[in-house]
């Protein structure tokens, strides 16, 4: 059976056209089923035809349904009801639907709970919270941080990487990205942004971010015979180094801040599992989620994620070398 071909360009041309989805709206439902099994059935033949939809699950009088819909939404049923009637009859005749075609209110696709659609912000050298942080979505979505520094990502949002850019008062504008799974955040939701740098002279400054496990990573700089980190957590110098926060029970973030930065000088990054430090060939650390951002002169550069399926305790991540950024972006058992 095949569906007209105007009709599956109808669709289509709507759903690249389909604005951003937040809440329940409207889809024009093709089926409904006992069996979630028959309705996936039913959704694939469609989908071998061109037809995008998707299962829905519903309760109707105590009766749990799964209804196939078509994949574009609708903020109001007038409109829903005007893309029932162009394809109705066409659509009954070619996959013998028996009974008519109706519309209804369906959470989108890639619903989440909205606990699974939050991303926390906080101050890189505090850890504390930032309230009214303004956060930007593929360039197009806005949205806020309350009190808590939380903020809820629009509901439905497409699988896979988003970019994200992240404004406070007092704070380096910091781009990086999340990706989602059925509407949910699956990289570490915690995002610290790192704070200006007062005074003359140019500056560092690095932040280290990461999930649950392991529960203690720590940052390194090394810089000729200087050595920062928890145990030393400053340096003097014509150029001064600071670890402004040290962090040892998960997520971070973690901060280090080298003040008059010399152009001459060599500083080199590391991340050190300190959790799994008698264990160099654990996984734990590329398990980890880390993500360390770098900004210099109190310009954002870029956000580094820990290399994946690697074994080892220490991550190289980058050295500063005569004003220049030199990644590495290597895990191994020992600090090179």
């Amino acid at each position: 059976m095949k569906i007209g071909r105007s009709i599956v360009f109808l669709i289509i041309f709507s759903l690249a056209a389909m604005p951003p989805l937040f809440a329940k709206d409207w889809f024009v439902c093709l089926g409904s089923f006992r069996e979630r099994a028959n309705a996936e059935q039913f959704k694939e033949s469609l989908a071998a035809q061109s037809v995008p939809t998707f299962v829905s699950k519903a309760e109707n009088a105590g009766q749990t349904l799964y209804r196939v819909l078509l994949s574009e939404p609708f903020s109001n049923a007038k409109d829903a009801l005007k893309l029932r009637d162009g394809i109705e009859q066409p659509l009954k005749k070619h996959i013998e639907i028996n009974s008519r075609l109706w519309v209804c209110l369906a959470d989108p696709p890639n619903h989440a709970e909205p606990e699974k659609r939050m991303i926390h912000v906080t101050d890189s050298d505090t850890g504390n919270p930032i309230a009214l942080a303004r956060l930007t979505v593929d360039e197009t979505m806005r949205t806020t941080t309350d009190e808590a520094g939380d903020a809820e990502l629009p509901d439905g949002l497409s699988d896979g990487q988003h970019s994200l850019l992240i404004e406070s008062d007092g704070h380096i504008a910091t781009k990086t990205n999340f990706s989602t799974e059925g509407g949910a955040v699956q990289t570490p939701p915690s995002y610290s942004v790192a704070r200006v740098v007062e005074g003359e002279g140019g500056s560092i400054k690095v932040v280290l971010n990461w999930g649950l496990l392991p529960a203690n990573l720590d940052l390194h700089v090394f810089s000729g015979a200087r050595h920062v980190y928890f145990d030393n957590m400053h340096s003097s110098g014509s150029d001064v180094i600071d670890l402004d926060r040290d962090d040892i029970d998960y997520e971070g973030p973690e901060t280090i801040t080298v003040h008059n930065r010399s152009e001459e000088a060599l500083y080199q990054f590391y991340i050190h599992d300190y959790t799994n430090k008698s264990s160099p060939s654990s996984s734990d650390l590329s398990q980890s989620g880390a993500r360390v951002q770098l900004a210099i002169d109190n310009a954002d550069i870029g956000t580094y994620s820990v290399p994946i399926r690697k074994t080892g305790i220490w991550w190289h991540i980058f050295d500063i070398e005569n004003g220049n950024v030199v990644v590495h972006n290597t895990v191994s058992a020992t600090r090179e």
